[in-house]
């Protein structure tokens, strides 16, 4: 949201502002700090209102209460909604100011879609979901500020977290626990210290009643993936001594098994082995 919807383009002109005593004074001062009124209306997008005193419009999705003065400016509709009132006065209506409210005021859906879409590579469909509750974008935006993995954040929004929400039928405020919960998890999945399967369906579930971190979780329930080569190894040969007569089939032409043998692989190492890792030894050891 940049300050183009608070500048001279968004400002009523001259003689709109006239026609009420009660802005004679925004108007001087509007005048004061440098902020031409005469200019072209060129971004106002619906109709311009005076009703006993007060002048409302509406700008690029940013509606403008003006009265006396003071200018009231509620940016959004609905539940994203805020609210910033700036004092017009010789001493503090500067157009810095202005500018700075424009810039600390939370961008639009209308924006944060584009940007999703545009600079995140999220799909239309995560990126509307995520932008039509004001609740769910801010704890989206505040996953963020701790990883840049966009997508595997919106996963766990629209995942795992939306099923939390909806089971218990609360919002995205309530939900109990904090963005950098998510973004550890988010971490873990990375590095490859457990799979995306365990962090949703084992992690995730308990930390709803502790005070542990995802990897504190993870190293107590045994569940962090074993990345070591030679237990990888022993774990391979363990599945080819127990199912010898897929491993003849394997070599033989039915490729297709290789989904059996990760399945008992993960089976003989309780869940532990990594999964990546694991898939290439296991390729190399079948076709050696």
């Amino acid at each position: 949201l940049g300050g183009t919807c608070l500048n001279v383009g968004c400002i009523p002109s001259k003689a709109l502002l006239d026609s009420s005593e009660h802005f004679h004074n925004a108007v001087h001062n509007f005048k004061e700090h440098g902020i031409d009124i005469n200019a072209p209306k060129v971004n106002i997008k619906q109709m311009i209102e005076r009703k006993r005193g007060v002048v409302k419009m509406t700008c690029d999705g940013i509606n403008f209460l003006m009265k006396k003065n003071k200018i009231t400016v509620y940016n959004g509709v609905g539940s994203f909604e805020s609210k910033t009132v700036i004092n017009i006065t010789k001493a503090d209506g500067t157009k810095e100011q202005i500018e700075t409210v424009a810039q600390e005021m939370p961008a639009l859906p209308r924006a944060l879609f584009q940007r999703y879409t545009k600079e995140y590579g999220l799909s239309e469909y995560d990126a509307y979901n995520i932008t039509d509750n004001k609740g769910i974008a801010l704890y989206y935006e505040s996953i963020l500020a701790h990883t840049k993995n966009y997508k595997s954040a919106a996963n766990w929004l629209m995942g795992d977290i939306k099923s939390y929400l909806n089971e218990y039928g609360i919002e995205m405020d309530k939900f109990p626990l904090k963005p950098l919960v998510i973004a550890e998890l988010i971490h873990l999945v990375e590095e490859g210290k457990v799979s995306s399967s365990v962090a949703s369906q084992n992690i995730f579930p308990a930390l709803f009643s502790t005070q542990e971190s995802p990897l504190q979780v993870a190293e107590r329930l045994n569940l962090i993936q074993n990345s070591d080569e030679d237990a990888l190894k022993g774990f391979i040969l363990k599945v080819f001594e127990l199912n010898p007569d897929e491993v003849a089939r394997y070599r033989g032409g039915e490729k297709q098994l290789t989904g059996f043998f990760m399945g008992q692989l993960m089976k003989v190492s309780q869940g532990k082995a990594d999964p990546k890792l694991a898939n290439g030894l296991l390729r190399q050891l079948l076709d050696a």
